[in-house]
């Protein structure tokens, strides 16, 4: 589908949201829409240079949460929340923190699973439920419902947002932002689940104290935390200058936008928590910024889709297992519906847009706040036992380097051939599943040359304690722009070369249904307990932080 032609309509609620008289702007829409199915209209064929008659119809639309609901008149809030968990959706109401969450991500695992019987671990009870049943079509419209059971898309894009504000509020502990306060304790208490993180009184009884809970940092890390994001040089067109959002002094990260958010759960996150979280939070987290990271791809297998539907609820059970309930607001749930959501609507990339790919050389980067040297390819090498090895094993090995330099070759204006000049490193890969190169250590310098077809584009991010240590980050080509109408014939070509290849998840830790809670090298917080507080909370807390969409231009309803 042409760029041109891609969306059939766009509608931006704004401040002053239209609710349900969402259907007068729409009404000449429908009638257009039913005219299009029940008689067609006559349409010219600029190609076969003669008229036909087109019919059409709509098969889905394409809306951030809150425009959903007034599409499809299914509240996205309250109880019973999620349009895909239906009347069956699993919710629960804070009392402390004036908000309804959704959990019992058990229910989507295998009945053998053991978790399912893990009562100390989440709330106490076993979970025998099977998951929910996908909503059918009414009997009224049968034969198209039936067999088009994906209305209403669930938008990645705005999901992403929402899952990063989460959790860079809660890491960094942004006041309003963070999902672990006061009130977010006390529901612990009220619920009666993890003990050592509820609220318990001073000796003298005129305070209370609350433990630091196992995700929490130190001033100090909280500082590499946010120096990481900061120091990030990313490719040109990806996302907006991601570093003039982070504020060290204030140890926050703020004002990013949609595809700045995507960038940093693609890309970003993992590498400052990986390097400061202990292990079980830092898997747990890293494997949810992979599930979105897969889901995404351009290339995705029915089988890859069977695999991220166990993976993404294996991955919220053991988020329940470690942030508050609190943290299981809508927009956190929704991602255990989007893998099926690809295999019922087709690959996400249809349903969003993207920034083109460039590369420039290493130089220009030193120079630069984006980064477009970085290259990767896959070649067939062959692999030695050892010295007598007689029967080398060919198997694909990744690249990865810099470019230095560019040179287009012209043959006699029959033909031209553009050339990369690189610098390769020596790349290793560690248990988190990330692939990374050292700047100082070099390889195959007697070989720097590759066509610029053979390559893709990635870019690196530097470790935050080994200044030479940089992980890779294979990005994905976001559109194929068309350059001449020839192109797309060549389509299939183009992306056949996309890296598509599967990426190593770390597993969860065996931890025997046990994990620590509390990180004990810190200190309590201590607080005064005033009757207002909670109230005060809930206005910090801002509502429509679930599920933010006003501040960007580019959500909609399309």
């Amino acid at each position: 589908m042409k760029p041109d032609y891609f969306m059939l309509s766009l509608f931006i609620p704004g401040p002053q949201s239209p609710g349900n008289d969402i259907d007068i702007y729409l009404q000449s829409l429908i009638e257009e829409l039913k005219e299009l199915w029940e008689s067609g209209v006559e349409t010219y064929d600029s190609k076969e240079n003669k008229t036909f008659n087109m019919r059409a119809c709509l098969l889905w639309t394409i809306n951030d949460f809150p425009a959903y609901a007034m599409l499809s008149r299914w509240s996205t809030k309250e109880k019973l929340a999620c349009p895909c968990c239906n009347d069956e959706t699993s919710s629960i109401y804070l009392k402390h923190s004036h908000k309804t969450v959704y959990m019992d991500h058990r229910r989507f695992l295998p009945m053998n699973h053991p978790w399912r019987h893990n009562k100390r671990s989440f709330n106490r009870k076993t979970e025998l439920r099977s998951p929910p049943q996908l909503l059918e079509g009414s009997a009224v419209f049968d034969i198209l419902r039936e067999s088009n059971m994906f209305r209403h898309n669930l938008d990645v894009m705005h999901i992403e947002k929402n899952i990063v504000d989460s959790i860079i509020g809660t890491l960094l502990d942004i006041p309003g932002k963070t999902k672990d306060h006061a009130a977010a304790r006390f529901d612990l208490k009220d619920m009666g689940i993890r003990k050592n993180l509820q609220p318990k009184d001073t000796k003298d009884g005129k305070k209370t104290k609350l433990a630091k809970a196992c995700f929490s940092m130190t001033p100090a890390e909280k500082t590499i935390f946010c120096s990481v994001l900061k120091a990030a040089k990313l490719p040109d067109g990806s996302a907006s200058n991601i570093a003039r959002c982070v504020h060290e002094t204030e140890k926050k990260i703020s004002g990013y936008k949609t595809h700045d958010a995507h960038f940093m759960l693609h890309y970003l996150l993992q590498v400052p928590i990986k390097s400061i979280l202990p292990d079980h939070v830092a898997i747990t987290l890293v494997r949810l910024c992979s599930f979105f990271h897969r889901i995404c791809q351009k290339v995705i297998s029915l089988d890859e889709v069977v695999n991220l539907e166990a993976e993404i609820a294996e991955t919220l059970c053991q988020l329940e297992r470690i942030f508050p309930p609190s943290f299981f607001n809508i927009m956190v749930h929704l991602p255990i519906h989007l893998a099926n959501e690809v295999r019922l609507g087709g690959l996400v990339q249809y349903r969003w847009m993207y920034p083109v790919e460039r590369f420039h050389t290493r130089h220009r980067d030193a120079r630069r706040k984006t980064q477009n040297s970085g290259v990767t390819l896959e070649a067939l090498t062959p692999s030695f036992a050892s010295v007598k090895d007689k029967n080398p094993i060919e198997a694909k090995v990744a690249y990865y380097g810099r470019i230095v330099d560019m040179f287009e070759l012209d043959y006699y204006g029959q033909f031209k051939v553009v050339l990369f000049k690189c610098e390769w490193y020596t790349a290793a890969k560690e248990n988190f599943g990330l692939s990374y190169v050292y700047f100082n250590k070099k390889c195959y310098q007697e070989e720097p040359f590759v066509l610029a077809s053979q390559v893709n584009q990635c870019f690196y991010v530097q470790d935050p304690y080994v200044s030479d240590k940089h992980y890779v980050m294979k990005t994905i080509p976001r559109d194929l722009f068309r350059v001449s109408d020839d192109l797309e014939s060549d389509s299939p070509i183009i992306y056949a070369r996309e890296p598509c290849e599967p990426e190593v998840i770390p597993c969860l830790p065996n931890d025997n249904g046990e994990i620590d809670l509390v990180r004990n090298d810190l200190r309590a917080t201590i607080i005064d307990m005033d009757l207002n507080m909670f109230a005060k909370q809930y206005c910090e807390e801002d509502e429509e932080s679930e599920y933010e969409y006003m501040e960007d231009l580019d959500s909609g309803t399309s």
